[in-house]
């Protein structure tokens, strides 16, 4: 398996207390640890220690398909309290076999970019798609 590829497609979102939803994209699957330099005594040696742990914001994106769920999330916490959700992204082999998890905890729509729509002539078959982005608190793979 270590010399195996995968394919960009193969993958699964799942978010707690929300239907399965078909994303057709995914970006900001980052962990950033920041070094802190530093020189020890009077020699010329730089050093580097480990610093904070930070984590991308997650941005999923899918085809417009006039499903509210996503939608009310947003508005729920847009208006009233902030709902937080834990979900996973899953990376699949070519026989659907999960290879690679991504937990996020405690994630929070901070953004949402809806379809673009257009009577622009030859644009009749586009297809519309909608975006969120998500701020997580914590990513691991596992």
């Amino acid at each position: 398996m270590a010399n195996e590829f995968f394919r960009v497609s193969n993958f699964e979102v799942n978010i707690d207390g929300l239907q399965q939803k078909k994303f057709a994209e995914i970006e900001g699957l980052n962990i950033y640890i920041q070094p802190i330099d530093y020189q020890e005594g009077a020699t010329a040696l730089q050093q580097s220690r480990k610093g904070e742990t930070r984590y991308g914001d997650i941005t999923l994106r899918r085809r417009f398909d006039g499903d509210k769920e996503l939608i009310q999330w947003i508005k729920d916490n847009s208006q009233k309290s902030l709902t937080k959700k834990n979900g996973s992204i899953i990376i699949k082999d070519d026989d659907h076999n999960e290879v690679l998890r991504f937990n996020f905890t405690n994630s929070w729509v901070y953004e949402y970019n809806a379809p673009k729509f257009t009577t622009i002539e030859g644009s009749a078959n586009e297809l519309t798609f909608e975006e969120i982005t998500l701020r997580v608190e914590t990513l691991e793979m596992v």
